[in-house]
């Protein structure tokens, strides 16, 4: 019998910082250790949260851009896989909040926005461009995404159009004793770039009756691939780190072109029309 690999949308966290750094604090809001940092001309990332007048963070809390937030007296240090694969769910919680702070700050560098009221990411459009086309490495070969396109305005070229920026959902997951980033393609549409269009839901409803799941297949295996990137790329290591898409094998044997309509390529995908099966988590 003829077996399969199958692609999840669980990408496997391989990495991630190694401490977490608690010292009591004064402040009671986050404005008010921002405002701190303004005024004394230090710029830091956002791995850090305040609770119970206490801040939390993957930074090293002793260090001297620090002195003016926190009581460096009580500052100590814990080993992150304490909190990680405890059983106690406080403190899997206080994992996760740094963790997702520290992937928005991955992901900063790696020009995708968190938009908070959507709760999902989406890739920038880059300054001076219509569009933004990546190159990745697909199932089988070598290809390139639109993650951010733009659509003229078909009844009136003389007015705007609109750009379809390439997003997902993204939700830590602890399964089997392993922590995965748990991603749900789906796509953002702006009038400029960045300011949301008003028929918004229409156009993403439209998309999503088109779409096969050959065509979410391969938004996932675009996103695990970018998000996996060695961080020697990055223009900043946060020290979180993913290692693919987790797979695991089918005993049943599948017919690619049944499935796989050039998974790199969402518009063939939708011009298929065919019913695929579901061929990762949803």
């Amino acid at each position: 019998m003829k077996s399969e690999r199958v692609y999840s949308n669980l990408l496997q966290v391989d990495k991630f910082p190694q401490k977490i750094h608690i010292a009591d604090t004064d402040f009671r809001f986050d404005w008010q250790i921002k405002d701190s940092f303004r005024k004394a001309g230090v710029r830091m990332g956002g791995e850090w949260f305040l609770k119970d007048k206490k801040v939390y963070s993957f930074y090293d809390l002793t260090h001297e851009q620090w002195a003016a937030i926190c009581d460096q007296g009580t500052a100590e240090a814990f080993d992150t896989a304490e909190w990680a694969y405890s059983t106690d769910e406080l403190r899997q919680k206080e994992f996760v909040r740094l963790l997702k702070l520290s992937l928005d700050r991955k992901l900063y560098h790696l020009d995708v926005e968190f938009h908070p009221k959507m709760e999902f990411y989406f890739f920038k459009l880059p300054e001076g461009f219509k569009s933004w086309n990546v190159p990745y490495r697909s199932i089988y070969k070598n290809t390139s995404r639109h993650v951010v396109e733009h659509y003229p305005n078909k009844k009136d070229p003389t007015r705007p159009g609109y750009f379809r920026h390439l997003a997902f959902g993204a939700q830590f997951a602890f399964i089997a004793g392993e922590w995965y980033l748990e991603l749900t393609p789906t796509y953002y549409y702006t009038r400029d770039g960045s300011w949301r269009v008003k028929n918004y839901e229409s156009l993403l409803s439209g998309m999503k009756r088109l779409e096969r799941n050959s065509a979410v297949l391969g938004q996932t295996v675009f996103l695990g691939e970018y998000l996996s990137r060695p961080p020697e790329l990055f223009r900043r290591d946060t020290g979180l780190q993913f290692t693919g898409l987790a797979t695991f094998d089918a005993e049943f044997g599948l017919d690619d072109s049944a499935w796989l309509v050039r998974e790199e390529d969402h518009g063939d995908a939708i011009k298929s029309g065919s019913d695929e099966e579901l061929l990762f988590t949803p």
